[in-house]
């Protein structure tokens, strides 16, 4: 029985950190296909150029698309969420710890949902920005990376304080 469950935690750990490594790419792959480019008159992916946006082709993967928006640039943060605030108050017990802990054991106790807003705000940059239209992304892109260092001053979520200055750091280089 301590075999199992044992087996399962580790299923869990497994299965939770790779979701989360594969996050960034795949939700970008899931969105880039609403990413249309206008070029003499037509529009094509931006992902690859061979395809015109707006056929029955496009529209059939982008329908696929958008139940998989819903799966994992939607679903995964929220699944996260979930599991985070089940075990709120467990979150220092070592079997939590071993399966979730990736995602709040960097951060203060009352900030141990930051992960979540770090997953939004890599999100909204890489791939959400694309689907803002061209003239407005650089401004609309400044305020939330703007928008979010000062989230990062005033929270200053991290445990150790070194985190916090390298994260402003970094996110300065993004402003």
């Amino acid at each position: 029985r301590l075999k199992r469950k044992i087996q399962r935690q580790q299923f869990w750990l497994i299965f939770l950190y790779l979701l989360f490594l594969i996050y960034p790419f795949v939700s970008s792959t899931v969105i880039s296909i609403w990413v249309c480019k206008s070029v003499g008159g037509h529009r094509y992916l931006q992902a690859d150029m061979r395809q015109e946006c707006g056929t029955d082709v496009w529209k059939r993967y982008s329908s696929a698309s958008a139940g998989l928006m819903f799966v994992y640039p939607v679903g995964i943060p929220a699944l996260y969420l979930f599991m985070l605030a089940r075990y709120r108050g467990r979150l220092n017990e070592p079997g939590v710890r071993a399966q979730l802990g990736f995602l709040y054991d960097a951060y203060t106790g009352e900030r141990w949902w930051f992960e979540l807003v770090d997953l939004g705000h890599k999100l909204f940059l890489t791939s959400l920005l694309l689907l803002v239209p061209a003239d407005a992304a650089l401004s609309v892109g400044l305020a939330v990376a703007g928008t979010y260092f000062g989230l990062l001053c005033v929270l200053r979520p991290y445990l150790r304080k070194s985190d916090d200055r390298l994260h402003m750091i970094g996110q300065c280089y993004l402003i």
